[in-house]
């Protein structure tokens, strides 16, 4: 429990930084099973702080940061959303460390620094022990979520976030703080936390600190922009140490000196072997510098399609795996198909006009819906938030990506894939096309589901087939899974039916009974395509035929995507 008769103060200036005590103690850290949330990427296990330290009742707020920022060699008033007492943001983890280290050679100068102490980012740990304050429901008021991403009064109480934030930040301390006096720790902005981010202990751990290194580090709380769901005791996130987001900041502690260094990884990949081609995934900053060289090279402003022909190589191979993480890639041949759904098809939806397709090249695509792991390696290199899933999981799929950052996602892998010399000619990474989703899902089948069955949708109770096939409202416990765990279909695809929805390359328009070679949607729209089912909804709706739409910018838990390798298209 935090003890009032350890209170602490930071002055800075005129300004002041509350602190309270946080004693030595056990708790249980992570999601339970029965817990609305991920207890797969953040399973329940017991934790040992064997020393105390203290944690700042609020979030650093941009006038608070600005006293120390020019000591620190960090920019001055970072953030997007103006207001001295709100929390400062735009502030990456490397400069929240550097804050940190100018902070104490100040406090240690004069005086005032205890000694074994520091001021430092709190480690995951510390931070969720304080944030719990002896509770161990989702929230530190004592309460549950009782919805992932709609409104939750619950939350209203101690938090600002997606429903009630106008997605902006707020004042720090302006809602109700939890038992030991903290406030924000549930929204407002995303913290940093001192470790790597890295898979829990299983077993009893004692003043953990994480990973000795990684790629990305912690991020705890929910922010202004973010669901219900992102923002409980358990929820956890990973960033790039480099990068800034408007919505990400930090609460100082002062505690016991971790002496343990902080390093960075830089793995390397396996070279090719058989017909398998392999990513020799570079540095960071090799990788930059190939970018440079590039658009030195050609411009950064020329056609995306020229930088492709220019530069790619020819392929030989069927199966494309990029080993740390594999994307596994199908071939799919050329060929026609009957795209839609006979009008006597059980839960068929008006806009399922049969029609013919024909497809005059083939395309791989993937075997599975991208993972959280696959995306966070390209996203580092697009400056794409590392780990946006709602329900975290390295081999879950990436979930809560829109539109938008999915086509700068394939970009970043055709251009890395292009400088590597492994890309196809006349071929690129992108969305596939509404058509060649179905092609590939119904694997020469032309019945509702891509596997053999006599099932009918025509009742929302649990079918047969899903339980062997996909991942649906009956059998997901609300959930997304890892892939690969349903059957394949004839070709060998997983997770078409269920699991999330994937968007694809088309704006959305009614279709004809015309046919059509080669088909890529209309010119221009308002709504994309999203195809396959998700683990929310019923039988019907995971139909190979079944249409979705989706606004580009929006981000959703049951929304992901599958990568194809696929002609250019124009």
């Amino acid at each position: 429990m935090a003890d009032k008769e350890k209170l602490h103060s930071l002055m800075l200036g005129s300004l002041k930084i509350d602190f309270v005590w946080c004693r030595p103690d056990n708790f249980l850290m992570g999601c339970s099973e029965d817990e609305e949330g991920d207890s797969e990427d953040a399973p329940l296990h017991q934790v040992t702080i064997t020393k105390g330290y203290w944690l700042a009742t609020c979030q650093v707020t941009q006038a608070q940061y600005d006293t120390i920022a020019e000591l620190a060699g960090n920019p001055l008033k970072p953030s997007k959303f103006d207001g001295e007492n709100k929390p400062v943001e735009r502030v990456t983890w490397v400069e929240a460390m550097k804050w940190c280290e100018a902070l104490n050679e100040r406090e240690k100068q004069e005086g005032r620094l205890p000694e074994g102490f520091e001021y430092r980012l709190p480690t995951e740990a510390e931070w969720e022990y304080a944030c719990r304050a002896g509770t161990t429901t989702a929230l530190n008021n004592g309460k549950t979520l009782t919805s992932a991403d709609g409104e939750c009064p619950n939350l209203d109480e101690v938090a600002w976030y997606d429903k009630n934030s106008d997605k902006e930040t707020h004042d720090v301390g302006t809602k109700k703080p939890n038992n030991w006096g903290l406030y924000d720790m549930h929204g407002n902005v995303e913290e940093w936390c001192r470790d790597w981010y890295g898979e829990y202990p299983l077993d009893h751990a004692i003043d953990p600190t994480g990973p000795d290194y990684g790629r990305y580090h912690v991020c705890r709380g929910g922010n202004m922009g973010g669901m219900a769901l992102g923002c409980s005791a358990s929820a956890r996130k990973g960033g790039n140490p480099n990068n800034r987001r408007c919505y990400r900041g930090f609460r100082l502690a002062m505690g016991p000196i971790i002496d343990t260094p902080i390093l960075q990884q830089d793995p390397r990949a396996r070279k090719a072997e058989g017909d398998n081609v392999c990513s020799d995934r570079p540095t960071q900053e090799e990788l930059l510098q190939s970018r440079m060289q590039l658009e030195e090279e050609l411009g950064v402003a020329a056609e995306y399609e020229d930088i492709v022909k220019a530069k790619a190589t020819v392929a030989g191979s069927r199966n494309f795996t990029l080993e740390e993480p594999s994307i596994r890639m199908l071939w799919c041949p050329p060929g026609s198909f009957d795209m839609g759904s006979p009008e006597d098809e059980s839960g068929r939806n008006t806009d399922e006009v049969l029609h013919k397709v024909t497809f005059s090249k083939g395309f791989w695509l993937g075997m599975y819906p991208i993972t959280q792991e696959e995306y966070s390696l390209i996203a580092d290199c697009a400056g794409l938030r590392a780990r946006p899933a709602t329900f975290g999981g390295l081999r879950r799929p990436v979930e809560s990506v829109d539109w938008l950052s999915v086509e700068r996602w394939c970009k970043e892998l055709t251009l890395l894939e292009m400088i590597a010399g492994r890309l196809p000619d006349g071929y690129e990474y992108r969305l596939p096309t509404e058509a060649e989703w179905e092609y590939a899902c119904r694997a020469g089948s032309t019945t509702p589901f891509n596997v053999q069955t006599e099932e009918t949708v025509s009742g929302e109770e649990s079918r047969t087939i899903f339980e062997t096939a996909a991942w649906y409202k009956y059998n997901s416990g609300y959930k997304t899974h890892p892939v690969g765990e349903r059957l394949a279909n004839a070709w060998g695809f997983c997770d078409m039916h269920g699991n999330v929805r994937e968007w694809c390359w088309d704006w959305h328009a009614p279709l004809t009974s015309d046919d059509a070679t080669d088909p890529k949607g209309p010119e221009a729209g308002t709504l994309k395509v999203t195809r396959g089912g998700c683990y929310g909804d019923f039988a019907r709706h995971c139909r190979s035929a079944h249409r979705g739409y989706a606004d580009p910018v929006s981000c959703k838990a049951n929304l992901g995507f599958r990568v194809a390798l696929a002609p250019i298209l124009h």
